[in-house]
């Protein structure tokens, strides 16, 4: 029997467990949902393997609202035992030391936290022998309420990541908050979780360095600096020897000399995200001693940058690579982990992102959690027994939602009007033929210098197609992950040629006969407020309504300390290059901002704002909504005691509520 026979057989085997594990789960839901079924929190979240594969923890929604600490044995699963609960906080993050330990965050939930309700603490996984990592007082002793005291670290303290060495150790980094950079990283330490003993491992590093790299034993031996607009990676060959730059590059490297770290291998090799000989980020190996990248690439995918990397703790060495392109896939170098994969991607149904979910050890492992999830499935969990053969479920991320009653997505790549490629995900109204032209609404992604949508389940996409609406999500120019060229082409282009891609992936869907030309509506939340404002602005015949939320009004504002959190030097060197220069590109400025442009708004507009944003402040939403009741426009607002996105679920489900309601009244078909 060749492999492939074996293989196929394997695959159908679990595929058979597969189906009738399903009915364990209980019968879905098959009542229409409601905007508080996608606002609500997921029932768990963030599931996290123990070093050695056989524990899991995760965090779940309790009965009270609270997250909570809750621990799953993989090796023989049952009801997950709740390990740490609060009746006023939420657990928020949860990582592994050891296979035996486990360091979470706890904080009030809401908008506002107070400092009384945060901290980060240390916990065996049955729940014993838990200890005050980081408090929010400024002194660095903590009264345990009897006549022992307990060295616990100041507010300024940040858990970074286990040493993984088996100790109880772990890395935490103190970070300054200054006006000229913001929050910062400086200093690195290591810190026994049990007797909070501290020593301090980045002493005579470089300054102002944005990442640290050890070696096999322990040695900080790579630091990458940021100073103004330039860029470093310094090399310490050994203990006690000066630190040596071996790179250096302009933050908005255009030359292709930029270099990001990934992960520094047993034997010295670095690997580091670049771009070597194309456009977009490939893995490469970069020799400290010559100074030299290989230009031979371990991983690259065209059209998509490849920056992420999966290391084994215990071989010191990278064994993966997650890609994230349209649906993410993992490239294993491993030979066991690539047929672990293959059999689970042949196991599930076609078309979902299934990632394998494994500690610090991977190689080897016998036993995975699989995180799965389609373009109508919300993600779920499973556990992939190697051994037995035998893939079961864990459990629902969001049960309460049917996949048959969601929208399917599509991927497409179109051309802009000068040439550039643009990815663009589709969200089809159920029961709507593919080339039946619907309501449209064009839902812009924030950053804007972020990553882009993808095929799996997002519950805002899906809230509106369900209403009977076909959304189309765009990477316009700027959105992170799809190359240089791409993300330089958004350079000074706010209002302009960025919002140009938007009408050019309208016409595009009109064109296939997915839109309806005249019932098509734009909205989106931050820069994709933004964008919301100046849809209708620039394009006047394209769009029949607008909504923003927390969205950018005056490109001025973000250049003053006074209207924006954004540090002085990202207003003094990032901001400039990217949106404009504030005296050089005054004109413009003031030309592409909404607040300014009100008059030439003649469609309704839908405002929301969180009167405790500090990112894009209330004062944004004022000076709009007076500018444009002064010129006559069709405008509705509404406020929330929230900050730059939603903590609230009912405040969420209401904007939603009123979102859905909005486009009804202007394009529905209800």
């Amino acid at each position: 029997m060749n492999t492939a026979t074996r293989c196929w057989r394997r695959g159908r085997a679990l595929a058979v467990a597969l189906t009738a594990g399903l009915t364990l789960l209980g019968t879905l839901p098959a009542s229409a949902t409601t905007a508080a079924d996608y606002a609500r929190p997921p029932a768990m979240r963030s599931m996290i393997v123990s070093p050695a594969n056989t524990h899991a923890a995760l965090l779940a929604r309790a009965p009270s609202g609270r997250t909570v600490l809750t621990m799953l044995d993989l090796k023989a699963p049952g009801t997950p035992r709740v390990i740490k609960a609060y009746d006023d906080v939420d657990i928020v993050e949860v990582s592994w030391v050891n296979d035996r330990r486990l360091v979470y965050s706890a904080q009030q939930p809401g908008a506002l936290i107070e400092y009384e309700k945060w901290g980060t603490f240390a916990i065996d996984l049955d729940g014993n022998e838990e200890q005050h990592l980081v408090t929010a007082r400024s002194d660095t002793v903590s009264d345990t309420g009897s006549r022992m005291r307990q060295r616990v670290l100041p507010r300024g303290w940040d858990f970074w990541r286990a040493v993984g060495d088996g100790s109880d150790d772990v890395y935490m980094t103190r970070w300054l908050d200054s006006a000229e950079r913001g929050l910062s990283p400086q200093v690195v330490a290591r810190v026994n979780t049990r007797t909070m003993a501290q020593r301090t491992v980045s002493e005579g590093a470089p300054e102002g360095a944005t990442g640290w790299w050890f070696d096999a034993a322990g040695r900080l031996t790579v630091v990458t600096t940021a100073k103004g607009d330039r860029e470093q990676l310094w090399w310490q060959p050994a203990a006690g020897e000066p630190w040596q730059v071996v790179r250096e590059w302009a933050s908005y490297d255009s030359e292709g000399k930029g270099l990001e770290p990934q992960a520094l291998e047993r034997d010295g090799t670095l690997i580091v995200a670049a771009r070597a000989t194309g456009d977009t980020q490939a893995l490469h190996t970069f020799d400290l001693r010559q100074r030299k990248l290989d230009p031979a690439p371990l991983v690259g995918v065209a059209g998509y940058d490849v920056n992420q990397v999966i290391f084994d703790h215990r071989l010191q060495q990278v064994i993966g690579v997650p890609v994230d392109a349209a649906q993410r896939t993992t490239v294993w170098f491993d030979e066991g982990l690539a047929r672990a994969q293959a059999v689970v991607d042949k196991a599930l149904p076609a078309g979902r992102s299934n990632v394998l979910l494994c500690g610090q050890r991977c190689a080897g492992a016998t036993r995975f959690v699989v995180a799965s999830a389609g373009d109508r499935q919300p993600w779920e969990y499973f556990l992939y027994d190697v051994a037995a053969g035998q893939l079961r479920p864990l459990g629902m991320t969001r049960p309460w939602i049917d996949p048959a009653t969601q929208g399917r997505r599509s991927a497409y790549r179109i051309p802009a009007r000068d040439g550039l490629q643009l990815p663009v995900i589709v969200t089809h109204p159920p029961g709507v033929a593919a080339d039946q032209p619907a309501p449209t609404v064009v839902l812009v992604h924030g950053g804007p210098w972020a990553p882009g949508a993808s095929l799996t389940w997002e519950p805002e996409s899906q809230f509106l197609a369900t209403r009977g609406y076909r959304v189309l999500e765009v990477s316009f120019r700027g959105t992170t992950g799809l190359g240089w060229k791409h993300e330089q082409a958004s350079w000074r282009q706010y209002g302009l040629a960025m919002q140009d891609d938007l009408q050019d992936a309208v016409r595009w869907a009109v064109a296939q006969k997915l839109s309806d030309p005249r019932r098509v509506c734009i909205y989106g939340a931050s820069y994709g407020g933004y964008a919301a404002l100046m849809g209708p602005v620039q394009h006047p015949d394209t769009y029949r309504c607008a909504a923003s939320h927390v969205g950018v009004t005056d490109l001025s504002m973000l250049f003053s300390a006074n209207w924006t959190d954004i540090a002085a030097l990202g207003r003094k060197v990032g901001l400039p290059r990217l949106i404009g220069d504030p005296q050089a590109d005054a004109d413009m400025l003031k030309r592409m901002s909404p607040v300014n442009r009100a008059a030439d708004i003649k469609v309704p507009v839908f405002l929301a704002q969180g009167r405790l944003d500090q990112r894009v402040t209330p004062e944004h939403a004022d000076r709009f909504v007076s500018a444009a009741r002064a010129a006559g426009v069709d405008i509705e607002r509404v406020d929330y005691e929230e900050g730059h996105g939603f903590a609230s679920t009912s405040a969420l489900t209401d904007f939603w509520q009123r979102l859905a309601a909005f486009f009804d009244r202007h394009i529905g078909t209800r």
